[in-house]
């Protein structure tokens, strides 16, 4: 399973029309968490505390959020379960001005 960076990095070398459309997401879920489009929704199980919001038939934004920051688990296929993901540490920052996709931890040192 591709990390989230990966998956992001993925859509706009490859689907750029799916790739707005996670931008429009993301805008929403940094403004309201658990409402807007892509029908967003609590996870259960083992993904409890995650939240999931659709893509398109196949693909799926699982996320997680505190009062500070929201944590992109997925961007990319369907659920896939939590343990098999990075730490929650690789945060994704989207510079939605222009639409650069930064690895926080990575590209934050080379600005």
């Amino acid at each position: 399973m591709p990390s989230a960076i990966e998956a992001l990095k993925h859509w706009k070398q490859t689907d750029n029309k799916k790739y707005q459309k996670i931008k429009q997401i993301l805008e929403q879920v940094c403004a309201m968490p658990k409402t807007g489009i892509g029908k967003p929704e609590p996870l259960k199980h083992k993904l409890t505390g995650l939240w999931s919001r659709r893509i398109d038939r196949e693909n799926r934004l699982v996320y997680g959020f505190d009062d500070e920051y929201v944590y992109l688990w997925q961007a990319r296929y369907h659920y896939s379960e939590r343990s098999e993901q990075s730490s929650i540490d690789e945060a994704v920052e989207i510079d939605l001005e222009d639409n650069n996709i930064y690895d926080t931890d990575k590209d934050k040192s080379k600005q």
